[in-house]
């Protein structure tokens, strides 16, 4: 889930220095969105392997003296008549923090440096499995080095252990290896993330992760036919790229095993860490200061059998907006239309499906899209290219099912990540606004910033110029309470799951408006983004389709198919499996529970009863242990945006939750 890319160009190439130095500059730039959280760079000489990394982003990597003398020296060097040869790497960070060095990339490993792009689900197995190996860093891209070491040791050639390296890791991986000793460096790619221009006539080889950032780079340094000579090399069949002797460039997927000949070993050299990071503020809260937390937060929760609710559904009598007649039966189940079921065909149909024609499937690591992504592959057999918007608070667990996912199925995983860093910084201003004056219809905007993965999702369609996008949102999941508090009445199916009527949408905006006049605290650097959320939740056009919108969801059959061929992952920390993708949930599901007895679980529950797939009784049942709090995502979500949760619960505690005089 990071982006690699790398330019190796031979004397007799014909590219100007400059023409190699703006291609350099321009994949950084290109390669930023699949990761901001950290930075690298590597050129490799006759003479040695020259390492730089940052906790920092790229495009601020690439300003500092280190960096431009690093490329300095590679560009003098082809000046003299050596091949250019310059990886580079720009991370969103999943194991290992990026303000500790050895966790950034490339990572080294005795003489051994590896570029990785992608999540080992089965890196801690390995490591039980295999008492020869030694971790020393947190990152799990330290498993492909020691692997391959490991394996070269006990008697096989580099070709073979990178084969049976990648072999043993699980998940979507792709990773650059090279060791000091050897003159290849090999790459490999479990799910197709990889796309290479190899024109040895001209001397060029290059790659990135992403089609469209190598296009971009072969543009910016000239390349005579950008794109026509770009290909994906097959998947988990390493390609063999040797630097050969110096005078030409020779890069083949290599049939045969055996092993290059071998250069003068080269000195690593990790030039020092950059002391670019941005440093956590004063009041920031480290997880490394977790001690034993409130036992108030657990009991300061309403009985959920306490509520008055439908006698039909569990909604409870204090949903806003929500009648009940004298039968206690809330206006919901009296007026419910079943949800639309337009069968596969129409489905195929509305696809367009035909041969050579890709699709894009969104995402999120949850149960929903995860399945989707699969019915898309093996039902409907279609070209699929994966793709995911993190915002910052997409969970560990949620990476490793998409991982997990992605590399059982072989498909392009595309990433597009945010600034996280600007990200959580804006939901921590808006918590802290909402601290001051508590009310519920503006808990919201804390989710504001993940809603510009519809833009995205739209963008990287028309990028790779896919056929459609098939999304795995379902019927069950809105609720209304959530504007309901901010004073919106709607009760209204529409083509988009998530909408609003015209007229609701003016009213909140307005209430937005008030709210943040109300409470001047609002009015901060997130205002932007949270606009860009709006326009892209309600405001876009729709261009995709809905999976459960043709066929029907069943939360067993999705969660037993997911879980057998793939080892889908669930939270440990709660027995819902809905929502463990995302990192926000516990703590905005503990303010409703908090102040309003209820969260959206009733809402999802109550949607179930009404089509028939569970009973009233049961779904009292499952609401006890979906509503329970989860103490843990409460932790880890205030720890993510830099609040101490200790101070937040106090604060929570002793708020009201509405504005005086307000009812609903």
């Amino acid at each position: 889930m990071c982006g690699i890319f790398g330019i190796i160009a031979s004397p007799d190439s014909l590219l100007t220095s400059k023409d190699l130095r703006a291609g350099v500059l321009k994949a950084f730039h290109e390669s930023e969105r699949r990761g901001k959280d950290s930075s690298g760079a590597m050129h490799i000489s006759t003479q040695k392997i020259a390492v730089t990394k940052s906790p920092a982003r790229g495009k601020d990597l690439i300003k500092t003296k280190i960096f431009q003398e690093l490329l300095a020296g590679a560009l003098n060097d082809y000046e003299r008549g050596e091949t250019f040869i310059f990886f580079g790497h720009t991370r969103m960070a999943t194991h290992g923090s990026p303000d500790i060095d050895v966790n950034n990339q490339p990572v080294l490993s005795d003489r051994s440096v590896v570029l990785h792009n992608g999540i080992i689900v089965n890196f801690e197995e390995i490591l039980e499995d295999t008492s020869e190996l030694k971790r020393e860093h947190e990152v799990d891209s330290e498993i492909i080095p020691l692997l391959i070491d490991n394996f070269r040791r006990t008697g096989y050639s580099e070709m073979d252990s990178v084969v049976k390296t990648s072999k043993s890791i699980v998940g979507a991986n792709t990773f650059l290896y090279l060791n000091s000793n050897s003159n290849s460096a090999y790459l490999n790619s479990s799910n197709g993330s990889l796309y290479v221009l190899e024109n040895e006539s001209k001397g060029l080889f290059a790659f990135a992760s992403e089609k469209q950032t190598l296009d971009k780079i072969l543009l910016e340094i000239k390349y005579a036919s950008p794109g026509g000579d770009v290909y994906q090399p097959m998947r988990d069949l390493p390609l063999e790229v040797k630097f050969g002797n110096y005078t030409s460039l020779r890069a083949k997927s290599l049939a045969s095993n055996k092993v290059g000949s071998i250069a003068s070993e080269r000195e690593i050299i990790n030039i020092r860490k950059l002391n670019d990071s941005a440093k956590l503020s004063s009041d920031s809260f480290s997880r490394n200061a977790r001690r034993e937390f409130s036992p108030d937060f657990h009991s300061k929760i309403p009985n959920f059998r306490d509520l008055l609710r439908c006698t039909r559904c569990i909604l409870p009598r204090n949903y806003p907006h929500l009648s009940f007649d004298e039968n206690g039966v809330c206006k919901l189940c009296l007026s419910y239309g079943t949800f639309p079921q337009y069968g596969t065909e129409k489905l195929k149909r509305d696809l367009d499906i035909q041969q050579g024609k890709k699709y894009l499937i969104p995402i999120s690591g949850g149960r929903d899209s995860c399945y989707v992504l699969h019915y898309a592959v093996k039902e409907l057999n279609l070209e699929t290219v994966a793709f995911t918007y993190d915002w910052g608070f997409v969970t560990d667990i949620a990476r490793r099912n998409i991982s997990r996912m992605c590399g059982e199925l072989g498909v392009e995983h595309i990433l597009v990540a945010a600034d996280l860093k600007m990200k959580r910084s804006n939901v921590q201003k808006n918590v802290s606004a909402w601290l001051k004056k508590p009310h519920l219809g503006m808990i919201p905007l804390f989710m504001a910033g993940d809603k510009d993965f519809f833009r995205f999702a739209s963008e990287v369609k028309n990028e790779l110029n896919l056929s459609n996008s098939l999304f795995g949102m379902t019927r069950f999941e809105p609720a209304g309470f959530k504007t309901g508090f901010a004073g919106i009445k709607e009760t209204n199916q529409y083509e988009k799951t998530f909408d609003l009527g015209v007229l609701n949408k003016v009213k909140l905006t307005a209430y937005y408006s008030k709210q943040s006049l109300l409470n001047p605290s609002y009015l901060n650097s997130s205002l932007i983004d949270s606009l860009s959320g709006y326009y892209s939740y309600y405001m876009r056009k729709i261009d995709y389709l809905q999976l459960y919108d043709y066929i029907n969801w069943n939360e067993q059959e999705t969660l037993s198919k997911i879980k057998s061929e793939y080892g889908w992952e669930s939270s440990p920390h709660t027995k819902n499996s809905w929502r463990i993708g995302d990192a926000s949930a516990p703590f905005y599901n503990y303010l409703y529970s908090y102040f309003a007895g209820f969260t959206e679980n009733d809402v999802y529950l109550s949607n179930l009863i009404r089509e028939k797939q569970i009973t009233r009784e049961h779904a009292m049942e499952l609401i006890l242990d979906y509503n329970f709090p989860d103490e843990h995502g409460f932790l880890t979500y205030c720890e993510l945006i830099g609040l101490d949760p200790y101070l937040v619960l106090s604060k929570i505690h002793k708020s009201i939750g509405f504005t005086e005089g307000e009812d609903f």
